[in-house]
């Protein structure tokens, strides 16, 4: 995204944000699945768990598609996009 758009910055701090994110998430799921359900396997917990963070996934994704789409319309550089959707058009 960075250089899709021609943003100056450093990642750094987004690798520490998503890192710090993953062990959240991980502490999570533990509470959850030993005091939420204790009753589930573990197999069948990360099965549900795996539909659901699909639908989330695709949605997001979805979402993130649009919004990179309108971006590019908006943002124009010598009357090109940025991001050029269409495969017809080689650079």
């Amino acid at each position: 995204m960075i250089a899709a758009f021609d943003i100056k910055g450093n990642v750094g701090f987004l690798i520490y944000l998503v890192d710090s994110f993953g062990y959240l998430g991980s502490v999570l799921i533990l509470l959850y699945k030993n005091f939420g359900s204790p009753q589930t396997s573990w197999l069948n917990f990360y099965i549900k768990l795996n539909y659901i963070i699909v639908v989330v996934t695709l949605i997001s994704s979805l979402i993130a598609f649009i919004m990179f789409r309108r971006k590019s319309k908006k943002s124009k550089v010598n009357n090109k996009p940025y991001i050029n959707f269409d495969p017809s058009e080689s650079i």
